[in-house]
């Protein structure tokens, strides 16, 4: 019965990451346009946590959106090093 219940609460929270990840999404874009009209002041932490991605990281430009969570892990080892 226990195991059950685990594997029914397990399933419901991989239901949710979807929408969560759409939520992310979005409200990452909403940042970024309000930063960029100068709606708000972007704390650093904040800008470190949810902009990562906005921020250059090579002489070529931006990543954009399409950097991975991997790729991103990468380049801080070899940063680090």
């Amino acid at each position: 019965m226990e195991d059950d219940l685990i594997e029914c609460r397990s399933g419901k929270l991989l239901l949710l990451l979807p929408s969560l990840q759409a939520i992310a999404q979005q409200l990452v874009e909403d940042v970024q346009l309000a930063r960029l009209f100068g709606l708000v002041n972007v704390d650093s932490l904040m800008e470190e946590l949810i902009l990562n991605d906005m921020k250059p990281s090579d002489p070529q430009g931006y990543r954009g959106t399409s950097h991975t969570r991997e790729s991103h892990f990468v380049d801080v080892i070899n940063h680090a090093r």
